[in-house]
C-alpha cells in the first residue's frame, strides 16, 4: 500500500540513490532537493518538520519503513542488522532541536547512524541575486544551526 508520503517521493532522485524529497512541489526546497548528490553512505531526506516529526511522520518505524522502500544505502544498514554505519541527514527545520528531537530519537534506535539535523529554520531562496551564495538551483537563505547525533 503506498501512502501519500510515499507517494510524493522522487522518483528522479530516488534513482539517483538516497535522496528522499518529500517536497516535489516546484519550490525552491524542492529544486534543492533535486540537486542534492549525498555522498556515498549518506542518506538524505527533504521534507518539512520539525522537533518531532519529519515530513509528517512522527515515529521512528515510520520513517525507517519509507527510507527502507527508497533508500539503497538505508535498506543494506537495516538488511545488516544495523551493523553498518551510514549518515542520515534531515534537511527538515528542527529535527535536531532538544534533548528528544526525532533526529536524536533515530539515533538511539540506530546508533551507527550518524544524523546530522538544523535546530532551528533553515531556508533556500531562489534567486540570482549575486549577494547570495550560488547552490545550482537556489541559495542557501538561512543556514540554521546543525546538530549532529553520533
Amino acid at each position: 500500500e503506498i501512502n501519500e508520503k510515499t507517494k510524493k517521493s522522487n522518483t528522479n532522485d530516488v534513482a539517483e540513490g538516497d535522496v528522499v524529497n518529500l517536497h516535489n512541489n516546484g519550490s525552491a526546497l524542492d529544486l534543492w532537493a533535486k540537486q542534492s548528490k549525498p555522498s556515498k553512505g549518506t542518506v538524505e531526506i527533504h521534507a518539512h518538520g520539525g522537533s518531532s516529526s519529519v515530513g509528517g511522520m512522527t515515529t521512528v518505524n515510520e520513517i525507517s519503513d519509507l527510507l527502507y522502500e527508497k533508500s539503497p544505502t538505508w535498506r543494506s544498514m537495516i538488511d545488516s542488522g544495523g551493523k553498518m554505519k551510514i549518515t542520515l541527514k534531515l534537511f527538515s527545520c528542527e529535527t535536531g532541536k532538544g534533548t528528544n528531537s526525532i533526529a536524536s530519537k533515530i539515533h538511539s534506535i540506530y546508533k551507527n547512524v550518524t544524523v546530522i539535523a538544523p535546530t532551528n529554520y533553515w531556508q533556500v531562496h531562489y534567486s540570482n541575486h549575486i549577494f547570495y551564495k550560488q547552490i545550482n538551483y537556489g541559495s542557501v537563505k538561512s543556514p540554521g544551526k546543525w546538530a549532529t547525533f553520533k
